[in-house]
């Protein structure tokens, strides 16, 4: 898959983003201007475009999730930029 195709996260990277936030799909996906069938699929492993994706990201990195890339030595992940809005 070329890389303009690849998904901007992964399906781990997803599901640990939506649970630091709290988030389920609805919110996700309404978040994030997609359905939350699109985001199911996704979930469940079928190829959803970058494109559609995009948006999503941008959404979960609004409110301070940081997609981590992977390395040699550690898988894909995500930190919690904490601003303002989300100090205890």
């Amino acid at each position: 898959m070329p890389w303009w195709d690849e998904p901007p996260f992964t399906i781990k990277q997803l599901r640990a983003a939506r649970g630091s936030l709290g988030w389920g799909l609805r919110k996700t996906a309404k978040a994030g201007r997609t359905s939350t069938q699109t985001l199911c699929k996704f979930e469940n492993g079928s190829t959803v475009h970058r494109s559609v994706l995009e948006p999503v990201r941008e959404a979960l990195e609004a409110e301070g999730i940081i997609f981590l890339d992977p390395t040699s030595e550690k898988e894909p992940g995500i930190a919690f930029q904490l601003s303002g809005k989300h100090d205890r």
